[in-house]
Parts: C-alpha cells; structure tokens; sequence
C-alpha cells in the first residue's frame, strides 16, 4: 500500500472565522443623488448600516467531536483531492495528514488532477485498498454515484466537502459534509464592495469545472451583491484555473464594458488576473478574490486585491479526518450530516495576522485538534 507523507508546496495562509447571526434586514441601492460625490464617482455604504450575516449557514454546527486515541486500533483512510495543483486543497490534505499521525492512523491521498476519470479511477483504488473512511473533495459527485454506492454498501463512511449546498440534503451513501462557508464567503464580498463603491457594476470569474462549491459561491455572490444594490453585468470563465486564464477573459469583459467597477472571483488567482489585465489597459479594478491563498493574501497586502476570504482548510481536512476516525471507533456519534468550517475576511488591516497552513498543520500533528480554531 502506497502512503502518502505531506510535501508542503509552499506557505499558504488560513483562519478559522466566526458568523454572527442576526436578522438580515433587506437593504436598498442608493440612488445617484445619494452618493455622488461631485466628481462622479460613489462613496461605498456606511458600514454601520449593514446588517450582520444570517443566511443558511447560521446555526451549523461547527465540530464532529474530538476524538481519543484509541490503541491497538490500525486504520488507514484516504483523501480523494481533485487537484495538487491549488493550494487550498493541498492544504485539506495537510490537515488530513496531520489528524491521522496525531490519532496514529496513516492516510492515502490521490490526485485526480482536474479529471473526472482520473477521479473515478482514484476511488477505485481507494475501495480496492480496502481504506476505512474517504474524505471526498469531488468534481462531479453524480460520476461517483456507482463507487459511493458501492462504499456503502463495503460499509465504508464517506464524508465530502461541500457536496448538498443549496439544501442540506446528503447525497446517498455520505455520512456527513464538511462546508466551507461558501454562502457566508458570497455575503462578506459583496459586502466589501459595496462599503468601497455603493451601487458599483461588477462581473464574475467563475471556474469552468463542475465543481460544486466555486460555482454555489459565485450564484450566491450574484444573490448578496443584489441585496446591497450592485449591479451584475455578466461573468466568464477560466478555463485554466490560474491567473494567467483569468487575465485573458478579463480583456474582453473590460473591452466591452468600460464602466465595470469590479470582479468578484472564484480564487485568488483569479481576481489577480482581472486585476493585471485591467493595469494593463491603464485601468483600476475592484477586485475580491476566496481561498485565502498565499498569493491571494500578498495581493490583498500589496493593494491588488481589496478583500479574500481565508478558508480554514487545515482544519477542514482534520476535521474531517476526525469524523472519519469517531466513525471507525463509535465516539461522538451520530454525527451531524452537515457541519461549517468558515472561512474569514482577510484585508489590509488584518492580513498580517494569519498562521501558514504549515503551521496549523505542525500544531495538529503535535496536540490534535483542538475544540475551536
């Protein structure tokens, strides 16, 4: 049995986040009267007068439980990454990884490299490895159905990253899911925005792979922007998945639209390359990147970006793990079907106090997970 020991690609910037949870009050656009300036452009909106997140993910749980180590017990578990190429779903392994030499479990991680054959293939041999429990990041979980099924009936628990988001209902045979906040993460950017610019014009990067939680994320930010009075002005997609892919549909978004004010963006490499396709056209962009990368948090830092949002996902991949492991050895049961991992507002002000994925990884493997992040 191959195992897989963590290869660290570099030092990635995460937190765990808090939601508030409030009555939402439905806000209005101002009018052009109302936030002119005299020199043509709008003030952003007082933020005093936005109201708290209280959305679908307010009363979540926010644990599987912490489980003890129980001796004698050798189990193996495995994580089916879609890609090595990004750094938050590297990160989830890292958290994978560092649970199970906390508990004394070994792990199998498998890249399915963007490919959702290379995906079925990856859980096939995870089935055929005989593993304990599969932590699911999946492409296309419909292309899965068969294998899923057939884990459950080997008995085996399943527990995926956001995989039932619009309505919490667990496709059959998961144990449970772990979210990463995705409708929180659309609600804090489109309230930046309109604190930096009321009414500002804006346009979606979107990835342009079937995964579900990027594209819930971008139809949600569509939602929030509405309510806080943004206007929507279309969206493309990036085809590569890095910023290269994001600058070149970007161009021809901004061609055709010089009264664009900003892009919200699946990723941070994203929102990067809007950006650097717009400098390139002697124009300035609003720009709100996710995944709290460390090349999303230099942009943030460097004024690239006006805002990210920092997934937690070390302690997803951990927590995850957590759960896979009170499965095997009946603690903490039932588990929740659905728990939330938030992710945080990452800006100027704050972008120097976050820890590397590298380190929340180190401090998991040396005292486990703890109750809170």
């Amino acid at each position: 049995m191959s195992i897989h020991t963590r290869n660290r690609p570099g030092r990635v910037l995460a937190a765990a986040a808090f939601i508030t949870s409030a009555c939402l009050l439905m806000m209005t656009a101002c009018s052009s009267s109302d936030t002119s300036t005299g020199d043509g452009s709008s003030p952003g909106a007082d933020a005093a007068s936005i109201p708290p997140y209280s959305g679908p993910e307010s009363d979540l749980p926010t644990s599987y439980g912490l489980p003890a180590k129980k001796p004698g017990k050798t189990l193996t578990f495995g994580y089916l990454n879609n890609t090595s190429g990004n750094e938050l779903t590297n990160a989830l392994g890292e958290g994978f990884e560092a649970e199970a030499k906390f508990l004394g479990a070994k792990t199998i991680v498998l890249d399915s490299q963007l490919k959702v054959d290379r995906e079925v293939s990856n859980f096939q041999q995870l089935l055929a490895q005989g593993v304990d429990g599969i932590l699911v990041n999946p492409l296309d979980p419909k292309a899965l159905s068969p294998l899923i099924k057939q884990a459950q009936e080997k008995g085996i628990p399943l527990i995926g990253v956001d995989v039932a988001l619009e309505n919490g209902e667990l496709p059959e045979g998961f144990t449970g899911q772990i979210m990463k906040g995705a409708d929180h993460q659309a609600y804090e950017t489109a309230k930046a925005i309109a604190a930096e610019k009321a009414g500002a014009k804006f346009g979606i990067l979107n990835i342009a792979f079937p995964v579900a939680g990027p594209l819930y994320q971008m139809e949600r930010s569509k939602y929030w922007a509405a309510k806080f009075g943004l206007e929507f002005a279309g969206e493309r997609s990036n085809a590569t998945d890095d910023s290269n892919g994001a600058a070149a549909v970007s161009g021809p978004m901004l061609s055709k639209d010089p009264d664009l004010d900003a892009i919200i963006a699946y990723n941070d490499p994203s929102a990067l390359g809007a950006v650097t396709a717009a400098r390139a056209s002697g124009r300035e962009l609003i720009a709100a990147g996710s995944n709290g990368g460390s090349d999303g948090i230099g942009g943030v830092k460097a004024g690239k970006l006006l805002m990210t949002t920092s997934v937690d996902a070390v302690r997803i991949g951990a927590m995850a793990l957590a759960g896979l492991y009170n499965v095997r050895t009946d603690q903490n049961l039932p588990l929740p079907k659905s728990i939330l991992v938030a992710a945080k507002v990452v800006t100027r002000e704050n972008a120097d106090s976050f820890a590397s994925f590298d380190e929340l990884a180190d401090s998991i493997e040396r005292t486990g997970l703890t109750a809170t992040p």
